[in-house]
């Protein structure tokens, strides 16, 4: 990526889907003042969102705690199985109407309810009434 000039960014303005309903145009704007939007399709807003997590990971050296790291409120959740898979998923509502979904195994799974537990002082847990599942 040597090759790619770059443009340091001061303030994300915020985002709007396009009128072709296919694009998300996120408003940026430069360290020079020049507000400019990206325009992206939802498949590739999936891959920016992974690069930009990538990128927070490269400045994890030497590694953060956990208050340090980047936190995303939620404010609900739901759990489920993966259609035609013996994975788990857990999807986070974030507080901006956004959401987010982590696959996993039974393996993590069970190690994640064990650390919940052991985190919250608490015997093993059932999932709320109306977490669908």
């Amino acid at each position: 990526m040597t090759d790619i000039s770059a443009i340091t960014i001061k303030r994300v303005e915020g985002y709007l889907i396009a009128d072709d309903q296919k694009h998300a145009i996120v408003g940026v704007e430069s360290e020079d003042g020049e507000k400019f939007g990206l325009a992206v399709t939802h498949d590739l807003l999936q891959s920016v969102i992974n690069g930009f997590v990538a990128a927070l990971g490269a400045f994890s050296k030497p590694k953060l705690s956990t208050g340090q790291r980047l936190i995303i409120p939620t404010d609900w959740y739901e759990v489920g199985r993966l259609p035609n898979s013996d994975l788990l998923a857990i999807t986070f509502r974030l507080g901006n109407g956004g959401a987010m979904s982590f696959a996993f195994d039974r393996l993590l799974a069970e190690r994640l309810q064990e650390t919940l537990s052991s985190a919250l002082g608490t015997g093993p847990m059932a999932p709320p009434r109306g977490t669908k599942q």
